[in-house]
């Protein structure tokens, strides 16, 4: 976000995140959070177990506590888009 890599950070969204919402709709969002002073700060951690992903009235559960999560060894975000698709 501090970069300004809308490409990257789009790419890097949770697959469950663009089905939710479609690509076209994240990149649109996800190019507002751009931010030069942005910073992300550990708020805990704790054992991996289920996640649920609430947003807009819809609930999928993700095999992790985090809003980041590993997959093919990237980590991915989750963030809601705007309406659901």
């Amino acid at each position: 976000m501090a970069a300004g890599d809308t490409k990257f950070l789009v790419t890097r969204l949770h697959p469950q995140v663009t089905v939710r919402y479609g690509a076209e709709q994240c990149t649109a969002m996800v190019a507002t959070y751009l931010d030069p002073t942005y910073e992300i700060g550990v708020e805990n951690l704790s054992r991996p177990a289920d996640y649920q992903w609430v947003t807009d009235g819809l609930n999928t559960v993700i095999p992790a506590t985090v809003h980041l999560t590993e997959i093919d060894g990237a980590f991915t975000w989750f963030t809601d888009c705007g309406t659901p698709v």
